[in-house]
């Protein structure tokens, strides 16, 4: 019998955001927040506000505003708003200090191992290789920018190697192969002993609608439960939401990417470019 929801969303909450452990970044915590900075950048991981009249919610995002200001990343950080975060109006009064909201909300979804379905169980009858160095980092960053052109590759790529280079067991590189030719890509973090996030996940046009996606699932599904994980977990989009929740992931939570431009000298209602990585 496999762990109730509740339960996953309590151990996630607790090991994940409010306990981060990534090798090489700086964790600092509060009574009300966690902050994580790493590899330039800075995110709020865990907040609990609720218990807090207006006015003191308002001071509390003005100390992470400033305490991220002497830490050198306001230029690139994030709030990340949990659907369960409190009080109900804080995506309303981090918009007002700078925070943009970049809609629509990811979708946090879990999947435990122990209940492994079977189209998870096998790469069978794909070319799915776990891939090492700068070669294999650059096949993924080619297909990322093809499927998402706007994406900062340098940014990405030094994020990627930084979070390597500070834990090389912490993060594992997948590609997807037709013919020899890379052409899906994803990559999996081991943020703790209970969980593993699946990132990425990109497919060349063309080569979709092939089982490539579930392929590159099933790899690190099979790399978490070697590895001893509970949990698989991922920030997911609506189109990857469709695809995960008929092979057994179930909604853990929704997560906001609120990203601060006041101090790039942007309106609050700007464009905010989301930070690659664990945002």
């Amino acid at each position: 019998m496999g762990a109730s929801l509740g339960e996953m969303q309590e151990l996630y909450d607790l090991r994940v955001r409010r306990e981060p452990t990534y090798p090489g970044a700086l964790v600092e915590r509060t009574a009300q927040t966690v902050r994580l900075v790493e590899s330039g950048r800075g995110w709020v991981s865990w907040s609990d506000l609720g218990g807090l009249s207006p006015s003191e919610v308002d001071s509390a995002i003005e100390a992470e505003i400033a305490r991220f200001s002497q830490l050198g990343v306001l230029g690139n950080l994030e709030w990340k708003l949990y659907g369960r975060d409190r009080p109900d109006d804080l995506r309303e009064r981090l918009a007002a200090q700078g925070f943009v909201p970049k809609d629509p909300a990811d979708a946090i979804l879990v999947l435990d191992l122990a209940e492994l379905p079977p189209d998870l169980r096998s790469t069978r009858g794909h070319d799915v290789r776990r891939v090492q160095g700068s070669e294999g980092l650059d096949d993924i960053i080619n297909i990322m920018l093809k499927v998402w052109p706007d994406e900062d590759a340098a940014d990405y790529r030094r994020f990627v190697e930084e979070s390597i280079a500070a834990d090389p067991a912490g993060t594992s590189l997948w590609l997807a192969y037709v013919e020899g030719r890379p052409v899906a890509e994803g990559r999996i973090e081991f943020a703790c002993k209970e969980f593993a996030g699946l990132w990425g996940g990109a497919t060349l046009p063309g080569y979709r609608q092939r089982g490539l996606y579930t392929a590159l699932v099933a790899a690190r599904a099979a790399e978490a439960l070697a590895r001893g994980c509970k949990y698989l977990t991922i920030d997911a989009s609506p189109m990857s939401r469709a695809v995960l929740e008929k092979r057994g992931f179930r909604l853990l939570d929704t997560a906001l990417e609120c990203n601060y431009v006041a101090s790039r000298g942007l309106p609050p209602t700007a464009e905010a470019k989301p930070a690659s990585g664990r945002a």
